[in-house]
C-alpha cells in the first residue's frame, strides 16, 4: 500500500503468487534427484516388509524423523519454487538447497535402511562367522588381544580412540553443513552418494555374514557403546520385533561401516583446505580406534577400508544443485 498526504489513497497489490504451480514445480524437481526416490523406495520396502512380518515400529520415534525429514525437504522445494533473479541470489540459493536436499535425503535414507536392517537381521538368520574372521585376523598377524591390552594399557591413548571412535555421527552431518555452504556443493552431493552406496553394500554383506564382533568372541566385557550385541541377538531369537528409531543400533560387523565412513569422510573434506588436514587426522583415529572400541576385528577394518576406497573410485555423481529454477542432468 502507498499512500501520498494531499492525494488520494492508492493500493498497489502483489502479484498472486502461483502456489500449486510453485508446489509442482518443487515436487517434480525434488522427485528427480535419485537419493530422494531410493529413500521413499526404501520406505515402501520396509512397509511391505512390516505387513508380511513381525515387525512393527514405535510411533514417537517415527514421527520424529519424518519431521526432520519433512522440513529439510520442505525448505529444499521452498527455495527451488522461487525464482532468483541475480547471480548472487541463485549461488546463494544453491547452497541452501544442496544443504537441505543433502540432510533431508541423508536423514530419509538412514531411517529407512536402519529399519530394513533391523527387519532383515531379525528375518535372514544366517550362521555367524566371528570364529572365521578370528582366523583371518591371524592368518594376517593381527592378534586382536594383543592391540586391545595394549590399548587399555595406555590410558590416554584409550581415552582419545574412546572420544573419536563416537564423533563419526556428528561429523557427517557437520560435513553435510559444511561443504555445500562453503560452495562445495558437488563434494556434499558426492558424500550423500558414497555414504548411501557403501551402507546399502554393508548391510548387505552384513547380513549374509553376520557376526557378534571380538568382545563376544573373545569373552570380554561388552563396552557401553556396543549395545548391538544384546539387540542383535534378541532380533536373531524372535525375542525382539518392535523397532524404535531413536534407540536403532548398528548391526553390522563386517565390514566396518565406521572406517569406511572415516574414509569417505576424510576424502569429502580434502576439497576444502580448511578441513583437509584435521579432519585426516580424527578420521585416521577413528580407523585406528574400530578395533578396541567398536569391537571389529582386523579384518573388518580393512574390509571397510577397502569399500571405501572403490566406493570412490566408481560412485561420482556429476550432478549438483547450480540454480534454483533448474536442476541439470546428470
Amino acid at each position: 500500500m502507498t499512500f501520498k498526504y494531499g492525494e488520494a489513497t492508492r493500493y498497489s497489490f502483489p502479484k498472486a503468487v502461483a502456489w500449486p504451480g510453485m508446489i509442482l514445480r518443487a515436487t517434480t524437481d525434488l522427485l528427480s534427484w535419485p537419493e530422494i526416490r531410493l529413500g521413499f523406495g526404501l520406505g515402501l520396502l520396509d512397509a511391505v516388509l512390516l505387513l508380511i512380518t513381525r515387525f512393527t515400529l514405535t510411533f514417537q520415534g517415527t514421527a520424529d524423523y519424518a519431521v526432520i525429514v519433512s522440513y529439510c525437504l520442505l525448505s529444499y522445494a521452498l527455495f527451488t519454487g522461487k525464482k532468483a533473479n541475480t547471480g548472487q541470489e541463485i549461488s546463494r540459493r544453491a547452497k541452501a538447497r544442496q544443504t537441505f536436499l543433502g540432510l533431508g535425503a541423508f536423514t530419509l535414507f538412514s531411517i529407512t535402511v536402519n529399519i530394513l536392517d533391523y527387519q532383515l537381521t531379525g528375518t535372514v538368520v544366517l550362521p555367524e562367522w566371528d570364529s572365521h574372521f578370528a582366523a583371518w585376523d591371524l592368518a594376517i598377524g593381527f592378534h586382536w588381544l594383543d592391540w586391545y591390552h595394549f590399548v587399555l594399557a595406555h590410558p590416554a591413548f584409550h581415552t582419545i580412540l574412546q572420544t573419536v571412535y563416537g564423533l563419526l555421527s556428528p561429523e557427517i552431518i557437520l560435513l553435510f553443513l559444511a561443504l555445500p555452504l562453503s560452495g562445495h556443493v558437488r563434494q556434499g552431493r558426492r558424500l550423500l552418494w558414497w555414504y548411501m552406496v557403501s551402507a546399502l553394500v554393508t548391510i548387505t554383506v552384513g547380513i549374509l555374514l553376520p557376526a557378534r564382533g571380538a568382545f563376544v568372541y573373545y569373552h570380554l566385557p561388552i563396552a557401553a557403546h556396543t549395545g548391538y550385541v544384546p539387540v542383535m541377538a534378541d532380533l536373531r531369537n524372535g525375542t525382539l520385533s518392535t523397532i524404535n528409531i531413536l534407540q536403532s543400533q548398528g548391526l553390522v560387523v563386517f565390514p566396518s561401516f565406521h572406517a569406511a565412513l572415516a574414509v569417505l569422510c576424510a576424502a569429502a573434506a580434502w576439497s576444502w583446505k580448511w578441513l583437509r588436514y584435521p579432519f585426516l587426522l580424527l578420521n585416521g583415529l577413528i580407523i585406528v580406534s574400530a578395533p578396541s572400541q567398536g569391537g571389529h576385528y582386523g579384518v573388518d577394518v580393512i574390509a571397510g577400508i577397502l569399500l571405501a576406497l572403490i566406493t570412490i573410485l566408481f560412485v561420482r555423481p556429476k550432478r549438483a544443485v547450480l540454480s534454483t529454477t533448474q536442476s541439470p542432468a546428470a
